[in-house]
């Protein structure tokens, strides 16, 4: 290698790699656990939550519907390989079905649905961006 060479680096460190999967996982479990438990109560039919998908006027079905979608997409955000199609899922399951019942409740309540949102939205970004450089 000559003087005039420039040094470039491709790689990534490892430590990089390793603190981004670490983080994806904490958020993917974290995520689950708090939708899951939202789904699994509705497949149980929690009569508190079901109350707020009467009040908001949305048939039964919607409800136990939702929490089957919460229930199944809060397992594929365990796995890596559904990871993504689980965080859009239940991405596109709040913001058509599930935001409705949410808004006619107190303010309080919006809290660990907005922490959600926000947990699937940083799972979204990363995963989608390296999808698309192939990686």
């Amino acid at each position: 290698m000559s003087a005039r060479e420039p040094i470039t680096t491709h790689a990534v460190p490892a430590r990089s790699n390793t603190f981004k999967t670490a983080t994806a996982w904490v958020i993917a479990i974290c995520a689950a656990l708090l939708l899951g438990s939202a789904g699994v109560g509705k497949v149980l039919s929690v009569h508190k939550l079901l109350d707020f998908y009467d009040r908001a006027g949305q048939p039964h079905w919607v409800f136990y519907g939702s929490g089957i979608i919460e229930t199944i997409c809060s397992l594929g955000l365990l796995a890596p390989r559904t990871r993504l199609y689980s965080a859009w899922g239940l991405l596109t399951m709040i913001f058509l079905i599930a935001w409705s019942p949410w808004l006619g409740h107190e303010k309080s309540f919006l809290i660990p649905q907005c922490v959600a949102i926000s947990m699937l939205i940083v799972l979204v970004w990363p995963l989608k961006a390296k999808r698309q450089s192939g990686l």
